[in-house]
């Protein structure tokens, strides 16, 4: 079982890991909190409503393989630090202990790319 200690380190230390657990949280948002870029219920599940404006932006540019600057990866690693719980019971949940799944594989849905 992946441990939120581990995701912590992992976020810490790796680009990659801050997109994909951008990602993995994005898909716990549900269809009305992407279609307005927040947090509109209380369900603990993706981002809550202070952190859901950047990180839902930061996760769409990831899925569409935009550019992204120094300060948006520093400033989402900064967010998702306090998420590695939920990313762990995600992770688990789905594929225990793998690390290197694809970019893509939590994706649901469509989004329309701005880059």
């Amino acid at each position: 079982m992946l441990q939120p200690e581990v995701v912590k380190k992992w976020i810490l230390n790796s680009d990659k890991a801050v997109k994909r657990a951008a990602i993995v949280l994005y898909n716990q948002q549900d269809g009305e909190e992407k279609a307005y870029g927040t947090a509109v219920k209380v369900n603990d599940r993706g981002f809550n409503r202070f952190d859901a404006p950047f990180l839902m932006m930061f996760a769409e540019k990831c899925l569409c393989n935009c550019e992204l600057t120094a300060n948006e990866i520093i400033e989402a690693r900064h967010k998702l630090i306090k998420y590695s719980k939920q990313i762990a019971n995600i992770t688990n949940a789905k594929n225990p202990v793998q690390l290197e799944w694809d970019l893509k594989k939590y994706y649901k849905g469509g989004i329309k790319c701005k880059c």
